[in-house]
């Protein structure tokens, strides 16, 4: 007789497990981004030994912090998650690149054409010491996307759907995604309410592509593919955004349309791919 994989908890207590994780995650993030907005202004050029510190340390406790709920609340393996580093075929991590960039292209057409050429700006970034770029580089490609996939979707999303189901476990935790952002644009972006809650709402649109990508895919790395390339082309692009202070509720609310309808391109695309190609998704076709 099979000794069984974990212990199966009833929905209420995987719903407790995941608001649990989530706001031990998101007091950790407040804490952290309050200490940064002290110590370096947006935009900066260069990049201490106490931001570093701080910003791998945040990011090292959205891993450590689901692992510890897997090891000993589930008592599960990693690889029920979705943690599974040697089991992803290089197409779920090209899959997760080219969704990446090809929604940003939409994305930068769509504000293009809503708020005009002028909202396309130079990045400063380009003025960075040679060391702070590097380490925001590296650190978007690697750690950021790493903590926020494995906190986002390898735990909550798993756990949230054991408790209501796939659909609603994707968008509760996108949504949690999405609120996970509001201590950066409070101490760090120092966002208007305006710009704070279309940038909540669009990191949630974000969470749930990626929440489907690695439902489909069974596999986290692919949805970090994601997050990595659409991290870096964001860094790399000597572009930004630059949504005016003054601008109205209508011209957000036309971008928050706009990006609902890139959300639904992107999602029809994946649901046409995991229709017609399910067994060319699953990971166990890997060699």
């Amino acid at each position: 007789m099979n000794k069984p994989n974990g212990r199966s908890l009833s929905r209420i207590k995987y719903a407790l497990a995941g608001l649990s994780a989530f706001t031990i995650g998101f007091l950790i993030t407040l804490s952290a981004r309050f200490y940064l907005s002290f110590i370096e202004m947006p935009q900066t050029s260069t990049f201490g030994p106490a931001n570093t510190a701080v910003e791998v340390a945040l990011k090292l406790s959205l891993i450590i912090v689901p692992i510890l709920f897997i090891r000993f609340l589930h008592r599960e393996s990693l690889g029920n998650f979705g943690i599974a580093w040697g089991e992803t075929p290089l197409r779920h991590l090209i899959m997760g690149a080219v969704i990446a960039v090809l929604w940003l292209s939409l994305e930068y057409v769509v504000l293009m054409s809503i708020w005009g050429p002028n909202v396309m700006s130079p990045d400063g970034q380009r003025d960075m010491h040679w060391n702070a770029w590097l380490f925001y580089f590296v650190h978007l490609l690697t750690l950021n996307s790493l903590g926020e996939e494995i906190e986002n979707r390898a735990y909550l999303r798993t756990v949230f759907s054991k408790a209501t189901g796939m659909r609603r476990g994707i968008i509760i935790s996108a949504v949690l995604f999405g609120i996970g952002h509001i201590p950066i644009n409070i101490y760090i972006y120092r966002s208007s309410a305006a710009t704070m809650l279309y940038n909540v709402a669009g990191a949630s649109i974000f969470g749930v592509v990626a929440g489907y990508l690695f439902f489909i895919t069974g596999n986290i790395l692919a949805s970090i593919s994601l997050h990595s390339a659409w991290n870096v082309t964001q860094f790399m692009l000597p572009l930004t955004i630059d949504i005016p202070l003054d601008a109205s509720f209508m011209m957000y609310a036309l971008s928050g349309l706009g990006n609902a309808i890139i959300l639904f391109i992107i999602l029809a695309l994946l649901i046409e791919v995991h229709r017609h190609k399910p067994n060319w998704l699953k990971k166990s076709e890997a060699t």
